[in-house]
Parts: C-alpha cells; sequence; structure tokens
C-alpha cells in the first residue's frame, strides 16, 4: 500500500491535472488522476503497459521504457508549458498541427515525473534537476525510496544511503521526506505542495 499513499495524495491535491510522467510498473498517480483509469487500463494486458503507453486525454505522457529518461521528457514538458504560457499563440499554432487536437494547457499548469530510487543513479535524473532548477521549471518530482535500488540496498547506489539528503542543495528545489507507507503523513505531506 505504501507507494499508492503519496500519489493519492497528490492526485487530491494537485489540480487541475498536471501532464504526468509516472514510473511504469507501480506508480498509482496515473490512475488516480485519471478518473476513468478502469477504460485505461482496459485497453491494455498489464497496467504498467498502460503507463508506459500513456493516455492523452488523462495527461499521462507516454514514457520511454529505459531507467530514468522520463526525467528528461518531464524537464521538456514543464518548458513548453512555460512556452505556452508566455506564447498564447502558440498553443493556437499547435492544434493546427498533425495530431494536434492533443495539443493542449491549462493556466498554472505542473509536471509530474516518478521514479523509484534505483533510477536517480542515471544521469537524467541529475540532468533533468539542474535544468528544473536553473529554470524554475513547473516540475514535481515523486522518488519512491524503499531502500533497495533495482537489485542492491540503497547504501550500495546511493551516496549516503538517502536521495533526498543529496538534492537538498540544489537551489529553490523543495524537498519533503515522508514514510509513503503512512497513509495520513503522506496525503498530509502531498497536499502542503
Amino acid at each position: 500500500m505504501g507507494c499508492f499513499c503519496v500519489p493519492a495524495g497528490l492526485a487530491l491535491s494537485v489540480l487541475p491535472r498536471p501532464r504526468t510522467l509516472p514510473d511504469g510498473g507501480r506508480d498509482a498517480t496515473g490512475d488516480a488522476f485519471a478518473v476513468g483509469g478502469r477504460e485505461r487500463r482496459s485497453k491494455f494486458r498489464r497496467k504498467a503497459d498502460a503507463l508506459a503507453l500513456g493516455h492523452p486525454k488523462f495527461n499521462i505522457v507516454s514514457k520511454s521504457s529505459c531507467t530514468g529518461t522520463q526525467f528528461v521528457h518531464a524537464v521538456g514538458a514543464a518548458e513548453a508549458t512555460l512556452y505556452y504560457e508566455q506564447h498564447p499563440k502558440a498553443l493556437a499554432q499547435a492544434k493546427k498541427a498533425p495530431l494536434g487536437d492533443l495539443a493542449r494547457h491549462t493556466a498554472d499548469e505542473i509536471v509530474y515525473v516518478s521514479a523509484g530510487d534505483g533510477a536517480t543513479s542515471e544521469g537524467e535524473f541529475w540532468e533533468s534537476l539542474n535544468a528544473a532548477c536553473a529554470k524554475k521549471l513547473p516540475l514535481l518530482y515523486l522518488v519512491e525510496d524503499n531502500g533497495y535500488a533495482i537489485s542492491v540496498p540503497v547504501e550500495v547506489q546511493t551516496a549516503g544511503g538517502s536521495i533526498s539528503k543529496l538534492v537538498r542543495s540544489f537551489p529553490g528545489l523543495h524537498v519533503a521526506d515522508v514514510d509513503g507507507t503512512d497513509r495520513l503523513p503522506a496525503m498530509r505531506c502531498a497536499r502542503k505542495l
């Protein structure tokens, strides 16, 4: 149940529906943001397939299957959000392009990206944090640190054993550390964002 508490809290507190790049296999945020989660999943054999392929109606972006690449995609989506805010005519132009019916933007839109702690060892994670903080992008990261990164304990994978401690020095980055298996503190933390 731990992997569902924080995403559920985010879904209840983050409006409007963000561009979502969820971690494939275990992130419930895609379903929580997508009120019609059953509709989306019914087209796929497994929940992981549905999350990997995305769903434009629910703002769930298709992601690559390679670990950590969703971070770079999220930066691009967040940059597009700022671009559309600064250039209102760009959205109208995008709507005229092939697949333009998928182009949309709402005021105060954010981008949500999630991953497990193992993905934070990828260069894309650090590159995306640098870009997000330097450009003050509307980007929300959720890193589920279950103490075991892919196949090794977190102490072997992450210097110091805590990704939240490592990223605290990024300027403008709000870091919240919460036990995702305890639903009330997890949901309180999510609502503060």
